[in-house]
């Protein structure tokens, strides 16, 4: 499906316009709770808002869960919602594609005549969620993913206008989850010429201009948004690796968010990949073609590949990201039973082999990072 997208500053003025190309009268708004007013998207949206019946739907966790989405479908359906509007982080975009998820498994066959458009306005940059396919959701406390060309949402508004409402700390996993995206993706073993052209840009805006978002600097900030936008296209393509996969548990366990949680793994997969051997290596392409990634990954932000993992720690200090676990007050059997659980799914994507003692190992070189 083809993504019609504005992403600029002040991208959100579009959204009259688009709103007009659709014949609906009754809007679903699927938002999150503090953000909708603190990120200026309240004002900025309600008055585009008041020819239309809307129906509001904020009442799910950060990390949502089954019960609370079918809710939102319960409500969705009661008020004969004809369009979402998912306004907020990467929960809150989940949490509409969740919605429609469940509209177009019970609709079937209808979802051909009527379908729902969804209007994704992202109000961090980080996830990349209005550009992706997934959807993420707990179930019985597991995150489980729903994947769906149809979750992909027909409009996406990228406006770093609506970055105002976060705090540094939340900028900074923000950013750091996209960074991760971007160099996942980019030495994922289904990486294409497509994705790695989305992937070097993410990583080039994120890597040079993270810190002064995190001080407020504009156009910084638009240019992190706009790095977040090219991550999200990328594991679009390619999905996520093993950070990702290592790092839902975290998140659950110990409330981490989502991107500082990825952030304890990037460093020590950057460090394994660029040591392994022929044995290890599980792309089809060959150790060779993953070292040349490594190397580009390492001169886009002007290091080397011998110094990569201990410059992107450094860079994750610099932007007040902590991933010693004995300083996180994470202990070794805690750590041990956040990755029993792992998504298998994006090991798979790894182009490393992974085992329990290459997992086992990530602890001891955390702490001495």
């Amino acid at each position: 499906m083809k993504q019609k997208e504005f992403v600029c500053l002040g991208a959100i003025s579009n959204l009259e316009k688009i709103l007009a190309e659709y014949s609906v009268k009754s809007v679903f708004l699927v938002r999150g709770r503090q953000s909708f007013i603190s990120s200026g998207a309240k004002y900025a949206l309600m008055p585009v808002l008041s020819e239309f019946k809307v129906t509001e739907f904020s009442n799910f966790n950060v990390n949502p869960k089954i019960e609370e989405a079918l809710l939102g479908y319960q409500s969705f359906k009661d008020n004969g919602s004809e369009l979402i509007i998912a306004i907020g982080g990467g929960s809150v975009i989940d949490t509409a594609k969740i919605i429609k998820y469940l509209a177009v498994n019970e609709q079937g066959s209808d979802y051909i005549e009527k379908p729902i458009p969804i209007i994704a306005i992202p109000t961090t940059a980080g996830t990349g969620s209005e550009a992706t396919r997934f959807a993420v959701v707990y179930i019985n406390g597991k995150k489980t993913s729903y994947e769906a060309d149809f979750l992909l949402p027909d409009v996406s508004i990228v406006d770093a206008n609506l970055l105002n409402g976060q705090s540094k700390y939340q900028i900074a996993v923000s950013g750091i989850d996209a960074f991760a995206q971007g160099i996942e993706s980019y030495w994922s073993i289904h990486s294409t010429s497509e994705s790695m052209r989305y992937s070097e840009k993410a990583i080039k805006l994120i890597w040079g201009n993270l810190e002064n978002a995190i001080n407020n600097v504009e156009v910084a900030k638009i240019r992190v948004a706009e790095g977040s936008n090219n991550a999200g296209k990328a594991i679009n393509i390619t999905k996520t690796t093993a950070p990702h996969a290592l790092s839902y548990g975290f998140t659950s366990m110990f409330g981490l968010p989502h991107g500082h949680a990825v952030a304890l793994f990037l460093p020590f997969f950057i460090q394994y990949h660029k040591t392994m051997n022929d044995i290890q290596c599980v792309d089809a392409r060959g150790i060779k073609h993953l070292f040349s990634k490594l190397n580009k990954i390492a001169s886009i932000i002007g290091s080397d590949c011998t110094n990569l993992d201990a410059d992107v720690v450094a860079f994750l200090k610099r932007v007040g990201i902590e991933i010693n676990f004995s300083l996180l007050k994470i202990s070794e059997s805690d750590y041990q039973l956040a990755v029993r659980d792992l998504n298998y799914d994006r090991l798979s994507n790894n182009p490393g082999k992974i085992d329990s003692e290459l997992i086992n190992n990530i602890y001891r070189y955390n702490n001495n990072a």
